[in-house]
């Protein structure tokens, strides 16, 4: 009888386990790379993407910040960007 109990005990833990687990992959969607790679969409790409992840910015940009904040102040006074 007691190991009755337990084996009920044993399933429903694994149930429960099983539902937290359906939960999160519910949550996360199709991330077949896994979480880390899950950056949200947005029409407003390009804002979303200078508030990335560093990780991220580097490999849209191909440069850290710093270097990208440098170029962006490099080209701010040129005339061809002056309208």
């Amino acid at each position: 009888d007691s190991s009755l109990l337990a084996d009920n005990e044993l399933t429903e833990l694994l149930e429960l386990v099983a539902l937290d687990w359906m939960e999160i992959a519910a949550y996360l969607g199709d991330t077949s790379r896994g979480p880390y790679n899950n950056i949200p969409k947005s029409t407003d790409f390009f804002s979303v993407l200078l508030q990335s992840p560093d990780r991220y910015f580097r490999n849209m940009f191909r440069m850290g910040r710093s270097m990208f904040d440098a170029l962006v102040a490099m080209l701010y006074s040129h005339e061809v960007f002056q309208s």
